[in-house]
């Protein structure tokens, strides 16, 4: 039985609908992870410096409360994890209290024996960011790492709003094929 002409034009059209689609919420969706990524590997980055800076002063002055003075960064919604090492990688604060004695990634470790840029790590549910904590004695003499800081920030939000955006898109996907299928059968 051979399908009418208008059948196989309208399969033909709910067909090329789809796969357009399909291939513009990979490309769009694709991009957003991206760019969505990018910012949060940025604000991680200016948190883990900015949390460094304000360890640096209660290192000096032996104040172990270290991260109280960063209030604002670590009650981000986002921070799932702010933590103080010394030079060694002995936890000196931790938020929450609990994270204290959680281990630091082996890679910023390991990084940090070569180097003194800051690293960043994609771990389970977010991202990693370490940072070191540098003094300067004297005008004249070099900087020394005296410690590092780390900022666990989730990437839960960004999960969300690709999911969000990955919904939306089917659902605009859906009403025009069938506007179009309605329209050529009318």
């Amino acid at each position: 039985m051979k399908a009418s002409l208008q059948t196989r034009v309208s399969v033909f059209i709910t067909l090329t609908i789809i796969l357009i689609s399909a291939f513009s919420t990979y490309l769009f969706t694709s991009a957003y992870r991206r760019n969505a990524e990018q910012s949060l590997v940025v604000r991680g980055t200016a948190l883990s410096y900015s949390l460094s800076k304000a360890a640096e002063e209660g290192l000096l002055k032996e104040d172990l409360n270290l991260i109280k003075k960063a209030s604002r960064i670590i009650e981000a919604p986002d921070v799932l994890r702010a933590q103080v090492y010394s030079d060694i990688w002995d936890a000196l604060d931790a938020y929450p209290l609990t994270s204290l004695k959680d281990l630091p990634n082996p890679e910023a470790v390991r990084h940090f024996k070569v180097s003194s840029s800051p690293f960043s790590v994609k771990v389970a549910g977010g991202y990693d960011f370490y940072d070191p904590i540098m003094f300067k004695a004297f005008k004249n003499s070099p900087l020394t790492t005296i410690g590092f800081v780390r900022i666990t920030l989730s990437s839960a939000t960004i999960r969300k709003e690709l999911a969000s955006i990955v919904g939306t898109t089917i659902a605009v996907s859906v009403v025009i094929t069938i506007f179009a299928i309605l329209s050529l059968n009318y």
